[in-house]
């Protein structure tokens, strides 16, 4: 429900921007057009038009800003927004019951027909009520000190996108009218349609340029993601996945991984900008080629060209700009962490001794844990504190320096308590392995449990199944932990050879121990009773 309110709010962002476009029209040519002195009464009534639409920008603008923002009065604006589309559904017949015409008969149904889907969908999405409170929802990101954002720049971001969609819209239209550019009547469905192929054309060169720079620096690609489209590199498979609940979505993300853990920050960044690069570089071309080119030539497509290169330009400037989302950060805002260095740049360090452990045979053991403590000293909250402390916890583990492996585990945990409760299930097996077998506390680790279960995990790897083992294990189930742990063992030996994947293979070897160990305990103790019998 809740990538459907998200969805149709980029729906109604649209319908709002089309709406001031309207009402910015209809005034200039009330100005251009003066009536006549006989007929200053008429003035008024014209004025209805640009009043409606000035009200519906404001609710499509509301109902988009809200939900995105999952602010308690998303319910209402979307509410407001999804009705209007109901009328506008039946508007052939409310006018056809008050204007006997003959246009208003011949109205095209089919347009119509989705606007009243789209506000059918947006009643079902709206009109269920999510529980709001805190132990429901997530704690809401807040800026961390020296990552580059502030909360005027997070806030004014999405109205700064809306505006400028705006005058690329407004821009557009002029410079199409002074080539002589016929008009585009497509109808909204088609139009919706067109923008977003736009949006996944600029967000598939955007994600390329992350590719390219990341090859040519001496990276290895690991995600692909534009839009609907996934492409990711998992446990030394590729696999493809169609996100059915993207489908409107002109975003995207790249994964690179460094190949050595001293991977330069200089080079990390220059892969990160190299995104907003081939944006802007692109729409300047494609700008350039439209403004070239006579108005009649097949390449102008009636201007798509134009608009394309806009909104490109557009979307480099925004990517550059340093800001934070509830997910991550923007590329300007990682660019500016990984050039300011301390805490931050440490950070991105330690990542990147993650990320080489996955494709070369450094192991946790081999982290640079000075570099990983200073970072987690100065990144107190959020998923980056919590990384950082996991990172922390398996290089101890690694070394077999339990007393600091549980102490960075537990406050992992305080993090997650505090500011990073949105993880994904996936890493909650961490917590469930390390409460077990390194913190020996059962009521934790089943409690851990609880909580991934609830996450609903997709993948039952061999971090899920050896959590599993270790959980049956603890709490005294050794049938269940053997069980669970020839299931983890059988997907670590199809693990590719690299560091993380070793170490994957040597905790199921300890966990293994553990088990016999107890079931030798529990089979001395039944000796012992027999004879005592």
């Amino acid at each position: 429900m809740r990538s459907l309110r998200v969805s149709l709010s980029w729906i109604f962002a649209f319908s709002g921007l089309i709406c001031l476009l309207i009402v910015v029209r209809y005034v200039r040519w009330i100005f251009l057009h003066p009536p006549h002195p006989q007929s200053e009464t008429r003035v008024l009534p014209g004025l209805v038009v640009p009043l409606v639409f000035s009200i519906l920008t404001a609710i499509y603008a509301m109902s988009w800003w809200t939900t995105l923002r999952e602010k308690r009065s998303e319910r209402g604006w979307g509410l407001a927004a999804s009705l209007s589309y109901i009328v506008l559904g039946f508007l052939p017949v409310i006018v056809h019951h008050l204007i006997n015409n003959a246009r208003v008969r011949q109205m095209p149904e089919r347009p119509l027909l989705v606007a009243l889907g789209i506000g059918v969908a947006g009643i079902v999405a709206f009109g269920r009520r999510i529980d709001r409170t805190d132990a429901a929802r997530p704690p809401k990101p807040t800026p961390i000190p020296g990552d580059g954002t502030s909360k005027i720049a997070n806030a004014l971001v999405g109205l700064f996108t809306f505006a400028g969609s705006y005058g690329v819209f407004v821009w557009w239209s002029y410079w199409r009218h002074l080539k002589g550019i016929p008009r585009m009547n497509l109808g909204f469905v088609a139009g919706f349609l067109i923008l977003t192929l736009i949006g996944l054309a600029i967000a598939l060169l955007h994600e390329l340029g992350h590719t390219l720079a990341g090859t040519a620096l001496g990276m290895k690609l690991r995600a692909f993601i534009v839009g609907p489209f996934q492409i990711v590199l998992t446990e030394g498979r590729w696999k493809f996945h169609f996100d059915l609940k993207k489908i409107f979505s002109s975003g995207g993300a790249t994964g690179m991984v460094p190949m050595t853990a001293d991977f330069p920050a200089a080079s990390y960044a220059r892969m990160v900008a190299a995104g907003a690069v081939v944006n802007l570089a692109t729409g300047l071309v494609a700008i350039w080629v439209a403004f070239a080119m006579p108005s009649g030539a097949p390449v102008q497509a009636r201007g798509l060209l134009a608009l394309f290169g806009a909104f490109s330009l557009l979307a480099g400037a925004v990517n550059l700009i340093p800001f934070a989302t509830a997910g991550s950060y923007s590329d300007g805002a990682k660019i500016f962490q990984l050039l300011n260095g301390g805490a931050w740049g440490d950070f991105h360090r330690a990542l990147s001794f993650a990320g080489a452990g996955l494709v070369t045979p450094l192991r946790p053991r081999n982290f640079d844990i000075g570099t990983i403590e200073r970072a987690a000293t100065g990144i107190g909250r959020g998923r980056e504190g919590l990384l950082l402390r996991l990172f922390a916890h398996t290089c101890h583990l690694d070394r077999s320096e339990m007393d600091a492996a549980a102490y960075w585990l537990k406050d992992a945990a305080r993090i997650y308590e505090e500011s990073a409760s949105d993880i994904p299930a996936e890493l909650l097996t961490v917590f469930v392995f390390g409460y077990a077998c390194v913190v020996r506390d059962a009521a934790e680790a089943r409690k851990w449990w609880d909580r991934m279960e609830a996450k609903k995990p997709t993948r039952f790897n061999v971090d899920y199944w050896r959590a599993k083992s270790a959980l049956d294990w603890i709490e005294g189930n050794l049938k269940e932990a053997n069980e669970a742990w020839q299931k983890a063992a059988a997907a670590a030996l199809k693990l590719p050879r690299a560091g993380a994947y070793e170490f994957d293979r040597d905790l199921c070897g300890v966990l293994l121990y553990e088990i016999d160990a107890s079931a030798a305990g529990q089979q001395s103790a039944l000796v012992a009773v027999g004879a005592m019998e």
